[in-house]
């Protein structure tokens, strides 16, 4: 299981902790809404610092709208 920044100095230790987190993500279903996600992202910020923000359905964002889930 992937639990951190891989360590520079072993390049086959990152390649393998990096693998390890794409096998767990790619099995997820994501598109531009869902829980996918959400659960692809709650992972990565488990790895790396990420500040989240959830937008309501039907919001207008320039010229687009949030669609609904």
């Amino acid at each position: 299981m992937f639990t951190s920044i891989p360590r520079l100095q072993d390049p086959a230790a990152a390649g393998r902790e990096m693998h390890a987190l794409v096998t767990e993500l790619f099995p997820l279903c994501r598109s531009i809404t869902g829980n996918g996600v959400r659960e692809t992202l709650r992972r990565l910020g488990e790895v790396i610092p990420l500040e989240l923000h959830e937008v309501p359905s039907g919001t207008p964002v320039f010229d687009w709208t949030v669609p609904k889930e």
